[in-house]
């Protein structure tokens, strides 16, 4: 029972909370993302430079003691960041258009980057990792879905409505962070 409520919550709460982030979001918030890059190129340094060498490296250091946890250390690693990370920017009212065009641009490189994170990530704890492939129907298909199109879809609503955006604004951001809450513990019973 719990496995089924989960498989439809799930997705549900994802678009819901990207929609509620859309509708504070506007062009004019990617604007100027393109006009001053420079928070996006060190947010893309560190997710496919630093964190992976860091993360790898720490895996090779305990690598002797525990192999699996080096395993999952790597796997972790060499992983961009999903659609819920930019659910805690926008909790936390950070720059929620700099996360959101870090995931679709990061879930798009990692169609190359994970492969070859993984291959070098294993070889440096002495792994072999097989041969590893993403999806890329699956991953273009899911970053459009689940992301791109209820935010793009609530940046719509924002300008043609504004008022009426202004109004639902503080309503959706209660109300995703109640789903979100909700999931949490659902999930959390469910591995407990």
């Amino acid at each position: 029972m719990l496995e089924a409520i989960l498989y439809y919550l799930n997705p549900f709460a994802l678009v819901f909370m990207m929609f509620a982030m859309g509708i504070g979001l506007s062009l004019a918030d990617f604007r100027q993302i393109i006009l001053h890059p420079r928070a996006a190129v060190v947010a893309f340094g560190c997710i496919f430079g630093i964190i992976p060498v860091v993360g790898v490296a720490m895996a090779a250091f305990i690598a002797n003691l525990s192999p699996f946890l080096a395993a999952g250390m790597v796997v972790l690693v060499s992983c961009p960041s999903g659609a819920f990370s930019n659910f805690f920017s926008y909790l936390a009212r950070a720059n929620v258009a700099l996360s959101i065009a870090l995931t679709a641009a990061t879930n798009l490189v990692a169609l190359i980057s994970v492969p070859l994170l993984l291959t070098l990530g294993f070889a440096a704890i002495g792994e072999r990792a097989g041969a590893i492939s993403v999806p890329l129907g699956q991953t273009i298909g899911h970053v459009l879905v689940m992301v791109i199109a209820p935010i793009t879809l609530a940046m719509i609503l924002r300008a043609v409505r504004p008022e009426f955006a202004a109004r639902v604004d503080p309503v959706l951001r209660r109300a995703s962070t109640i789903v979100f809450a909700v999931l949490v513990v659902l999930l959390m019973v469910k591995f407990w």
